[in-house]
């Protein structure tokens, strides 16, 4: 992710639960584009080495199972995250 797009995607709202669908959207978009060449590339991986095809495999488990969560639950597990980390620090 380039600055730019790190600082639009920030600045677009200071709501936590709408700035992590907005990043979930992006990997998500970033995951139905991406070939295990390109996310070596992107991510500066070696394609040779097999721990990089592992990082890629895991990669696209992570999305399939971040988007079998609901947007609502994802919503009120963040809140209750952040409550946590507020309340500790």
């Amino acid at each position: 992710m380039t600055a730019s797009t790190s600082q639009s995607l920030s600045s677009t709202t200071s709501n936590p639960e709408h700035q992590f669908q907005q990043y979930r959207n992006a990997l998500t978009a970033l995951f139905w584009n991406l070939d295990f060449n390109h996310f070596c590339q992107t991510t500066g991986l070696n394609p040779g080495y097999r721990n990089s095809l592992e990082q890629f495999q895991q990669f696209q488990q992570c999305l399939r199972a971040m988007n079998q969560v609901n947007d609502d639950t994802w919503d009120r597990l963040i809140q209750i995250g952040l409550d946590a980390v507020s309340s500790n620090g």
